[in-house]
């Protein structure tokens, strides 16, 4: 209801391996590519606001 997307842990981190710097910097690579997708997000919440 309020538009802000998530991350499901089962479907997304629990796949990443998350130990050591390479896990974190994979984790972190996939959640700042979420982030930049900022704009997509906006425009499907409007979108769902006037249907």
């Amino acid at each position: 209801e309020l538009g802000i997307p998530a991350i499901y842990y089962t479907n997304n981190i629990s796949a990443r391996p998350i130990f050591f710097a390479s896990g974190a910097a994979s984790v972190l690579g996939m959640i700042a590519g979420l982030i930049e997708k900022k704009e997509i997000y906006s425009r499907m919440k409007e979108y769902f606001e006037t249907a």
